[in-house]
């Protein structure tokens, strides 16, 4: 950084791979190197060497396939070059080499969906939630129906909820709450009440009664419980 601060461009380019170097050398550290590498790419980038830029972009998807730090760097390259296909290649190959790491498979999922793939994209969601680790197959669940709800097919997506709550017993608040809300969506207004009814977290719980009663047009009421809730979680937007 003081040598670009100096106009020493080349310099520090040089630098930015030592510290890769080291990193990439030090077992405990992998992860940092996969930043310095992404960094590499940023680098050339604001040099205005796209062509190296784009070589350094393999390079480091390459040595760290994992580094949530290089995929990104790379759809932000591919996506500004309007090289979609090669940024959902990109999803594909992140998805393949960290299964566990939803964001991509969800990622890929709705880029499939913005270019009208919408079958496909449903299709790898589903896929996902057919493995034998329930908590695994739970959050393929819940993935698919936030994606679900995402498209309107309200339906479908409850049923996608209700398929990966019965998976795990202990079920993450903004999940519940997640499903709370698509059953408001869809209508489903006693539902909600009884999910809300359960939950645990009385931010969210309070949030869901004043939904319900402001679609209900009882606006007096829904005023009470969104008072309560923002009293315990008053930075709520």
């Amino acid at each position: 950084i003081s040598l670009l601060g100096l106009d020493r461009a080349e310099e520090a380019g040089e630098w930015l791979d030592v510290v890769e170097d080291y990193y990439a050398n030090d077992e405990l550290n992998q992860q940092q190197a996969g930043l310095y590498c992404a960094a590499r790419v940023s680098f050339e980038s604001e040099k205005g060497e796209a062509e190296r830029a784009g070589e350094v972009i393999l390079e480091c998807l390459e040595r760290y396939p994992k580094s949530k730090e290089v995929v990104a760097q790379a759809l932000e390259y591919y996506d500004g070059q309007e090289l979609y296909d090669r940024s959902a290649e990109v999803m594909r190959q992140a998805m393949q080499a960290d299964p566990d790491f939803s964001d991509y498979r969800v990622g890929l999922a709705r880029r499939l969906d913005a270019t009208g793939q919408v079958e496909e994209a449903a299709s790898l969601l589903r896929a996902a939630t057919e493995v034998d680790d329930p908590n695994r197959a739970a959050l393929a669940f819940f993935d698919l129906a936030g994606y679900l709800v995402s498209r309107g097919e309200f339906d479908q997506g409850i049923e996608a909820f209700e398929e990966g709550i019965a998976l795990v017993g202990q079920v993450r608040p903004d999940r519940l709450f997640a499903f709370a809300d698509a059953l408001i969506v869809a209508g489903r207004y006693d539902h909600a009440v009884k999910v809300a009814d359960g939950m645990k977290n009385v931010p969210y719980q309070q949030l869901v009664y004043g939904r319900v009663a402001f679609e209900q047009a009882d606006y007096e009421r829904a005023l009470e419980h969104f008072a309560a809730g923002l009293l315990l979680w008053p930075d709520n937007s």
